[in-house]
């Protein structure tokens, strides 16, 4: 693998794998939810389902932005070496984390940007009117920081272990490449 495809499938695994366990406990809730004690009637049901699926498309949205963040440090920032020790190693996969969910509080605050502006109901009028209320959009950014503070406590062991196995991963890879036939033939 190429210098750049490492980080990338690294940061790829750990958007898919919290990707799952997401859709997974979304699942189980909305199945306690439909079956459980108190379950939705069924005309409810309909509206129940849009919202989980409004809820899924905002976390994988939101984990592409992570995992844009993730792969940005692990190439750019703090890429990891062989040689490197252990604590370097988790203070890598943690700033690989605080990388992720800085990109994932810009995203809140284009979000609470967008949602905070408004144009005028006839576009195509003489005027475009175009309006931003900064009132709401201090009202939103609470929310926007609310955004990365989530991923920051529950991602952040699951970056740190993809660190911690892309570093013995990589040892291995140096140690399968001195052991190889060719190389024990060049040192004789």
């Amino acid at each position: 693998m190429t210098k750049a495809r490492i980080p990338l499938v690294v940061a790829g695994l750990v958007a898919a794998f919290l990707l799952v366990q997401f859709v997974v406990v979304a699942v189980v809730q909305f199945a306690l939810l439909v079956l459980g004690p108190g379950a939705l009637e069924s005309k409810d049901v309909p509206e129940a389902v849009g919202s989980y699926a409004g809820g899924v498309l905002a976390v994988l949205v939101q984990l592409v932005f992570f995992g844009a963040g993730v792969y940005l440090s692990l190439r750019y920032i703090a890429p990891l070496r062989i040689d490197d020790g252990w604590k370097r190693t988790v203070v890598r996969g943690v700033i690989a984390t605080l990388l992720g969910v800085a990109a994932v509080v810009v995203l809140g605050l284009v979000e609470a940007l967008i949602n905070a502006s408004s144009v005028s109901p006839y576009p195509f009028a003489y005027s475009f009117g175009y309006s931003l209320a900064p009132e709401d959009f201090a009202s939103r950014l609470p929310q926007a920081f609310e955004m990365g503070l989530n991923p920051l406590i529950s991602w952040l062991v699951p970056v740190v272990l993809a660190t911690v196995l892309l570093r013995v991963w990589l040892a291995r890879q140096v140690v399968a490449a001195v052991t190889t036939p060719a190389a024990v033939a060049a040192k004789l």
